[in-house]
């Protein structure tokens, strides 16, 4: 191992046929992925899923289930040395999140943070910032644009 493991959790919400993502910018950064975030200490990976979901989108998990995970080594875009593990589930909620602009403060740094739909069939892989997420977008394509 080269360095520790950073893990991850996703929710992957799909109504009529669009796709939930998120756009968050910085001063210097920004990226496109979907709702959820990183696993802290003693948390298990559902319960990550479920705390991301309500800080990010204000409402609750009814659904989940297990969907993808990385079985490929990925190197953490902002901390080297670390590999990152991504859970992603597919979700319903208890009520439809409002998708509106508001401000997250990370890293000692303010993020715009903007939720919004986009139609799986006109979605393509370079409009996602990270690897896994391409991958999982891809996955989606084929499972649910095949039917």
């Amino acid at each position: 191992m080269t360095g520790p493991f950073n893990l991850r959790v996703y929710a992957i919400y799909i109504e009529d046929g669009a796709v939930l993502l998120s756009a968050e910018t910085t001063e210097n950064l920004s990226f496109t992925k979907f709702p959820g975030g990183g696993i802290e200490p003693g948390e298990g990976i559902t319960d990550a899923l479920k705390r991301e979901i309500a800080e990010e989108l204000k409402v609750e998990l009814t659904e989940f289930k297990f969907y993808f995970v990385n079985e490929f080594h990925q190197p953490s875009a902002f901390q080297p040395g670390q590999q990152i593990i991504s859970f992603y589930y597919l979700v319903n909620f208890s009520a439809k999140p409002a998708l509106k602009v508001f401000t997250e403060t990370r890293w000692d740094k303010d993020f715009e943070v903007n939720f919004y739909f986009r139609k799986l069939d006109d979605l393509h892989t370079d409009e996602l910032t990270f690897p896994i997420d391409k991958v999982v977008i891809e996955k989606l394509k084929q499972d649910y644009l095949s039917k």
